[in-house]
C-alpha cells in the first residue's frame, strides 16, 4: 500500500525500511556514558546474619547544606535546620519502612520474586504505625539494591491473585510462567 501511494516499487521501500531500521534512534546516547548507567538505588539491603542490613546509598541522597558567604541571619538558620531535620526524619522513616518490608519479604530476597508474598501498603503502614500515605510517599520513586538487582519498591507490593484460601502473589504467578516459559 505504501509502495503504491508513493508511486515506487515494493523493493524500493522494503529498501527504504531497512535503512531506516539502521539508522541509531538515540544518536547523541554514545556521548554520554551517563544515559547508558541506569540510577543508582536509593536503599541497599544486604545479608546481615540472620537478618537483612538496611542502609541509604548516600550518593542517590540530596545534599543539603548552607552556601558558604550565604547571609546567615537567625531565620535563615533556623530555616536551614529545619530542612536538614526534615531530610533526616524522611530517611529514618525510609530506613524503618525498607526494614519492615525485609521482614515481611525476607523469602523474596532469599529467593527471588517467586517467592513473593501478596502485601499492601496500608498492611504495611498499619505494622508501623503511619498512615498508609506516609508509606506511599516515602516509598514513591524509590529504588532498593537486593540480592537480586535494583527492584523499585512496587515490586515488594504485589496484588493477591487466586480463589478460596490459596492466594499467591502476581509476582509469583509472572515467576512461575517465565520458568516454564524459559
Amino acid at each position: 500500500g505504501l509502495a503504491r501511494r508513493a508511486g515506487v516499487d515494493t523493493a524500493q521501500v522494503v529498501q527504504a525500511a531497512g535503512r531506516l531500521r539502521a539508522y541509531d534512534p538515540k544518536p547523541g546516547a554514545g556521548f554520554d556514558p551517563v544515559l547508558h548507567q541506569p540510577p543508582p538505588p536509593d536503599v541497599v539491603l544486604s545479608r546481615d546474619g540472620a537478618g537483612w542490613r538496611v542502609s541509604v546509598d548516600r550518593d542517590s541522597l540530596p545534599l543539603v547544606q548552607m552556601r558558604p558567604g550565604a547571609p546567615r541571619g537567625d531565620a535563615a538558620v533556623a530555616e536551614a535546620r529545619q530542612i536538614v531535620a526534615m531530610v533526616a526524619h524522611r530517611n529514618r522513616t525510609l530506613l524503618r519502612t525498607v526494614s519492615e518490608l525485609a521482614q515481611l519479604q525476607a523469602e523474596a530476597l532469599e529467593g527471588g520474586l517467586r517467592l513473593m508474598r501478596p502485601l499492601r501498603r496500608i498492611d504495611l503502614a498499619e505494622r508501623l504505625g503511619l498512615h498508609d500515605s506516609t508509606v506511599s510517599r516515602v516509598l514513591a520513586d524509590i529504588r532498593i539494591r537486593t540480592p537480586h538487582g535494583i527492584w523499585p519498591s512496587g515490586a515488594f507490593f504485589p496484588v493477591a491473585v487466586g480463589a478460596g484460601g490459596e492466594r499467591v502473589s502476581a509476582a509469583a504467578v509472572r515467576a512461575a510462567i517465565a520458568a516454564l516459559v524459559s
